[in-house]
């Protein structure tokens, strides 16, 4: 059988509430003095960490808190003449400008320059250009054209192994033109020539003298159905107006149907159509009109003369 049901007594009761709340209390302290020594710890530990903290980055070099950029483009070895090279040490080859910004450099230089020798360094064949300037001149002072505005894009094309760009452009006086570069062995060039129209002789003096001789001539070439005097015969010629540039001059030009040339200008010419051709001009003996020339050779399909230059290599 089971033993009696044991219940302490009272004072022993109380002896077992006086030490549980003893070690309630120890457990308290203990926890006080964990407490407080971490708290010591972190005051301690705090203040040591970032005075360490300062010392290091005290130490560092100047440059300190950058990334390393890498290397820089373009900061490779120099020549003694300071041209960049690469690993073999020879001078790099110095790009070439784009088409465009070439383009926009020759076209302002040549309208904007200020005298006849600056304008020259801009322009092809300057050698032969230069007396035909002086003559153009006629004693007076050089006025440089001037650039308003580039206008739209350029058209480019190939003559004879050369490169020939048109750029629309709006001078100073705000005409609207065509500037004409060529490709030289120096770079783009400005055509003068083109520019002004230059021909071997002025209009006025060709009108007064009527030379048999062919000449050359920057004309605006038209269709006409003008036809007179020793050129009144529709079967044997085919009939044209030739203008200046400024439109203040116009004549009657002529070719003999049946001819190569008369083929060529019909091909290239179609009504209502207006074409920038140089073109060999003569009278006829016994002209009776200044009026009215005998077209002798196409030069040019345009204003840019390439007949007497050896196409680039």
């Amino acid at each position: 059988m089971p033993g009696p049901l044991m219940f302490p007594r009272a004072e022993d009761e109380e002896d077992l509430h006086a030490e549980a709340d003893h070690v309630a209390e120890e457990a308290v302290a203990a926890e006080d003095d964990a407490g407080g020594m971490l708290r010591l710890l972190i005051a301690v530990s705090v203040p040591a960490l970032l005075l360490l903290g300062g010392f290091a980055w005290w130490m560092m070099p100047k440059d300190r808190g950058q990334q390393n950029p890498g290397p820089v483009a373009g900061n490779g070895p120099t020549s003694a003449a300071g041209a960049k090279t690469g690993d073999t040490g020879k001078p790099a080859a110095t790009p070439a400008p784009s088409l465009a910004v070439e383009v926009d450099t020759v076209t302002k230089n040549f309208l904007t320059a200020k005298t006849v020798e600056e304008m020259l360094r801009w322009v092809r064949l300057p050698e032969q250009t230069a007396p035909k300037v002086e003559k153009w001149l006629a004693g007076e002072a050089y006025k440089p054209p001037g650039l308003s505005e580039m206008l739209g894009e350029y058209r480019y094309g190939v003559e004879k192994g050369r490169e020939v760009i048109a750029v629309p452009v709006r001078t100073g006086d705000y005409e609207q033109r065509d500037l004409m570069l060529v490709r030289e062995p120096g770079g783009l060039r400005a055509d003068w020539e083109a520019w002004v129209a230059w021909s071997e002789m002025s209009w006025e003096q060709f009108r007064q003298e009527k030379p048999q001789e062919p000449k050359a001539f920057r004309v605006v070439v038209t269709e006409s159905d003008y036809f007179n005097f020793l050129f009144k015969d529709e079967a044997k010629w085919s009939g044209y107006r030739l203008t200046s540039l400024d439109g203040v001059q116009s004549i009657f030009g002529y070719a003999a149907r049946g001819t190569e040339l008369n083929s060529q200008l019909g091909v290239l010419i179609s009504p209502g159509t207006k074409k920038l051709f140089l073109l060999r001009l003569k009278y006829p003996p016994d002209a009776r009109v200044d009026n009215q020339v005998e077209i002798v050779d196409l030069i040019s399909e345009s204003w840019v003369d390439l007949s007497t230059v050896a196409p680039p290599p």
